[in-house]
């Protein structure tokens, strides 16, 4: 297994920067949440990000996927995932950047090749853009992506507590 990594200021926190910007996130409280509950922000948004830094053709995401690892592997609705203290933080923090929940889907639905996925909390804003909470039982998200995403360009996620922009290589 290989990483590849694209990190500092110059060549990668301004574009993820500006991503998040764009979809009206405080992106110093953003980073903040995100490393503060190890989860990762992964798939096409971080992919676009890498695709710019490496001078690639890139594109709009068309929405950002936040990963969180959750304890309970069944849990009884969406209010236990929300007891849990990573989702409760990530959450409440879209809710006051101005997101509401639209969409809870207690299954694999919005992935059905990708194994092992809890569920699927949509938010949008008003401007109509969406993130996703995809809540995962699993200890090791990085692991977890290398292992079951379905797509393997979208195996690039940004680690929020390094900065830093990554992809998986097997």
């Amino acid at each position: 297994t290989r990483y590849i990594s694209v990190t500092g200021v110059q060549t990668c926190a301004l574009p993820i920067y500006s991503l998040i910007a764009s979809y009206g996130l405080d992106v110093a409280g953003f980073r903040s949440v995100m490393s503060s509950t190890q989860s990762l922000l992964a798939g096409s948004a971080p992919l676009s990000v890498y695709l710019q830094q490496k001078g690639l053709p890139s594109f709009e995401p068309g929405d950002l996927d936040i990963w969180i690892s959750v304890t309970d592997p069944v849990p009884n609705g969406i209010l236990s995932f929300l007891a849990e203290a990573d989702v409760s933080r990530i959450f409440h923090f879209l809710i006051r950047q101005g997101y509401n929940a639209v969409d809870y889907s207690h299954s694999e639905r919005p992935y059905p090749s990708i194994k092992k996925i809890q569920t699927v909390l949509e938010l949008r804003n008003e401007a109509g853009r969406t993130i996703q909470l995809i809540l995962v039982h699993h200890p090791n998200l990085v692991e977890y992506i290398g292992t079951y995403f379905d797509l393997s360009c979208a195996i690039t996620w940004w680690d929020p507590a390094q900065n830093a922009i990554d992809t998986l290589y097997s």
